[in-house]
């Protein structure tokens, strides 16, 4: 069994290993910005050498700098982008492999391929969310948001400290832990500015309460999510499409049938639009199969709970919260039809990946805490 103490030390290796990447960064963009300046005035001078004039030279050399500077961004930062796109259509591991080409040359010359940095960043911790690491994504993001307070200039870049706090809380809810996730994601739509961002967050607090059993107040922010998405393209469709599942299950719970049904037609329609439709639909038959549950269609009931377990196997493990949920639901609806055998099956599958992510999460929370180099347990295949 794990010390009790664990917890706290896991809190202690985020904050000295925080302060340790954000001392690094910080002398890194010292010696970057010296080391452009160097360069620029090497480069004025040898253009002066050349025949030009000095006002020619300074402005030339200062031009062909920041065109070296903005290629070696764009280089950098299209694979990142790449890697990005490829886990959304559902290709975690050529994401895995794009992230761990590029993720060297992108430190190497960070911080002047910050923007590239932070989509890997964004792109690993899905990735690490799809594979039920919770307690590496709590901590990873832990560290950076430590690091970026003591990397940044001044107190801005809310953004991006928002952007890490929810990765933060994602990895509480990975591990059961409502309440905490819940006043994290507070903190984010407080400081959020853009309406996307706003979005994201009102449809984790209001998944938060659902989960906690506050349904009014899951209704309520959900609601307000769900309406938000006015322009249901790209990513503002899938959060549409995940605002609307989660509010038709608080329905559910709430017994409006008929809102939960016409919320859910909505969202199969937005669904049906998407690159991958297979993947896009799996809240909506989580949601459809409890709806149907209710409303004593088990035959339908059964047939979304599949098609939910497939979809949700290929984005997320098996001991991941929401398979593990479908799993039960589906156990219930089976023992309904009287399909016994395969229902207690099922249900036993529940309590044995539960198990297995309750032990995970010992285990990691461990690995960590008696790890020399934290850090290598993140880039791990």
């Amino acid at each position: 069994m794990p010390s009790e103490n664990l917890p706290e030390k896991l809190r202690q290796i985020v904050e000295d290993e925080g302060a340790r990447l954000g001392s690094i960064a910080f002398r890194r963009r010292l010696t970057e910005i010296a080391i452009a300046f160097v360069s620029t005035v090497a480069l004025c001078v040898g253009l002066m050498f050349l025949g030009f004039t000095v006002h020619e030279s300074c402005f030339a050399g200062v031009v062909l700098m920041l065109v070296a500077i903005i290629a070696l961004n764009i280089i950098l930062f299209l694979p990142a982008s790449n890697a990005a796109k490829a886990l959304q259509r559902g290709q975690i591991e050529r994401a895995k492999i794009m992230v761990a080409r590029n993720i060297k040359p992108t430190l190497f010359t960070f911080p002047l391929t910050f923007l590239a940095l932070m989509y890997l960043v964004d792109t690993q911790l899905r990735i690490m969310l799809s594979e039920a690491r919770f307690v590496e994504v709590e901590t990873l993001a832990g560290i950076l948001v430590v690091a970026y307070r003591r990397f940044r200039f001044f107190k801005i870049g809310n953004g991006v400290e928002a952007q890490l706090q929810n990765f933060i809380a994602l990895g509480y809810l990975g591990q059961g832990r409502y309440e905490q996730a819940k006043g994290l994601f507070e903190g984010c739509l407080a400081r959020a500015r853009g309406g996307l961002a706003r979005t994201v967050f009102l449809n984790n607090i209001g998944y938060c309460d659902l989960e906690l059993g506050n349904l009014d107040a899951a209704y309520k922010t959900l609601t307000e999510s769900s309406s938000s998405t006015k322009k249901r393209g790209g990513y503002q469709r899938a959060i549409f499409i995940t605002a609307s599942s989660n509010l038709a299950r608080v329905c559910i719970r709430k017994s409006l049938l008929d809102e939960a049904e016409d919320l859910l037609a909505k969202a199969m329609a937005e669904a049906e639009k998407e690159t991958n439709p297979a993947q896009a639909t799996g809240p909506c038959y989580v949601a459809l199969g409890e709806l149907r549950f209710a409303q004593g269609r088990l035959e339908e009931a059964e047939h979304y709970l599949r098609n939910a377990l497939d979809a949700t196997r290929v984005k997320s493990s098996e001991i991941s919260p929401n398979y593990i949920r479908a799993t039960e639901t589906l156990s219930k609806v089976l023992e309904r039809l009287g399909k016994n055998a395969e229902a207690a099956e099922l249900a036993a599958r529940a309590i044995s990946n539960k198990e297995l992510l309750d032990k995970h999460i010992s285990e990691t929370e461990e690995q960590i805490c008696n790890s020399t180099r934290p850090l290598a347990l993140w880039y791990r295949n």
